[in-house]
């Protein structure tokens, strides 16, 4: 992806939004994961979505805001999509400055985008993260109660599977539950949005959120550059077309299928430059992110074929497992992309675009022209979300 802005894959020596051309803050070293609680109950005996510690966010994310808005930093106890056991996961949640309106704040739970797989990559704790800070605070100036979810592995313990749809769904959908329970202004009614690896995230929401948050309203999702496609990624790299941006992220998709797959070895699936690398391209350390430009210039385009044609087949296995859509949804989706999208291609969001279409699922497609991958979420999206949290009319589609 290129540099800064939220979901970012890397590529061009940055972590990055996987587009745009500044270059992002250089973040903190990451903390160690978080592995206990304070709490002295089984994790596993917490209903999904149960609030764990709270604190104070650091001045970080409080210099960003309004005055008056608050951060806090939860941990709350979601659920696993690949094996359905308890995890404890990070989040930021921010409110905003002043009283609540009448019903409570309206929530939405964001998707980030790739920070990196390893642990201590939970941009929660730091807002510098794929600048992901610029998603996220133009919803709590808009008068929305946010919660941003690290995503299981990223700031507490276990491994994060990347782009498992289920997994995220869960996290997005929990730290609903949780900011409910941290904020009692709250409304009951919460949309997710998200980019890139987020935008996969919160389309993903919208196919459990009936099934899995029962107990709050849902009313839509915006999906920006939505990762949802991904066999196009393999179809890319065997016929040797992806862009260095492309190359650099596919370390990521080995790391998510790993997660699931831990029977399997890095050198199945990569090679050269990107097998001997593989860790500083998953990785969010200062040190490493330094590196990213001279490592993403050494990577050939067979480094990113998997070895043999078993391993290819595994692969695309997993990869059509984890495509979207697979269901009509639970609300509406508002699809944003950029044309000159060079890491998630325009017409391979398209293509999921027409799938969910004869789904049933009531979805409208913005192009935007001249943009990258860093697509912005502008007036539109607020637009967009302030409709469906009022409830006054039907969500506009690009199916009719």
């Amino acid at each position: 992806m290129a540099s800064a802005a939220p979901l970012a894959i890397v590529a061009s020596g940055v972590l990055t939004a996987c587009e745009e051309s500044k270059p992002a803050s250089p973040p903190p070293r990451p903390a160690p994961p978080v592995t206990a609680t304070t709490t002295t109950t089984p994790l596993a005996s917490l209903p999904p979505g149960t609030k764990l510690p709270a604190d104070a966010a650091a001045a970080a994310w409080k210099g960003l805001l309004p005055p008056g808005a608050d951060a806090t930093l939860i941990r709350y106890r979601s659920t696993s999509g690949i094996d359905g056991s308890a995890t404890d996961v990070g989040a930021v949640v921010l409110t905003p400055a002043g009283p609540a309106p009448e019903g409570g704040w309206p929530i939405v739970t964001v998707g980030h985008g790739l920070t990196g797989t390893a642990a201590g990559c939970g941009p929660a704790e730091h807002p510098e993260l794929a600048s992901i800070s610029a998603r996220i605070v133009p919803l709590v100036k808009a008068g929305y109660l946010v919660v941003m979810s690290d995503y299981q592995g990223l700031s507490g313990s276990g491994t994060h599977p990347f782009l498992d749809p289920k997994t995220a769904a869960y996290n997005l959908i929990d730290a609903v539950a949780a900011a409910r329970q941290l904020v009692p202004q709250h409304s009951n009614k919460w949309a997710a949005l998200g980019h890139s690896q987020g935008g996969q995230a919160a389309w993903a929401a919208l196919e459990h959120a009936k099934e899995y948050g029962k107990s709050f309203q849902f009313v839509g999702a915006v999906a920006l550059a939505p990762a949802v496609q991904d066999t196009e990624f393999l179809d890319a790299a065997l016929a040797g077309q992806l862009s260095k941006g492309q190359e650099s992220v596919f370390p990521a998709l080995i790391a998510g299928y790993l997660a699931k797959h831990p029977e399997g070895k890095w050198e199945d699936f990569l090679s050269g430059a990107l097998l001997d690398n593989h860790e500083a391209f998953t990785s969010c350390a200062p040190e490493n992110l330094g590196r990213r430009a001279e490592l993403t210039a050494q990577i050939a385009p067979s480094d990113a074929v998997p070895a043999t044609p078993e391993a290819q087949a595994k692969l695309r296995s997993w990869l059509e497992e984890i495509e979207l859509p697979k269901t009509a949804g639970d609300g509406p989706l508002l699809v944003v992309q950029g044309a000159n999208d060079e890491l998630v291609r325009p017409e391979w969001v398209k293509e999921a675009v027409q799938q969910g279409c004869k789904l049933g699922l009531r979805v409208q497609e913005i192009v935007r022209p001249g943009q990258g991958h860093g697509v912005e979420d502008d007036k539109d999206v607020l637009d967009w979300l302030a409709a469906r949290f009022a409830g006054d009319q039907q969500a506009p589609s690009s199916c009719e």
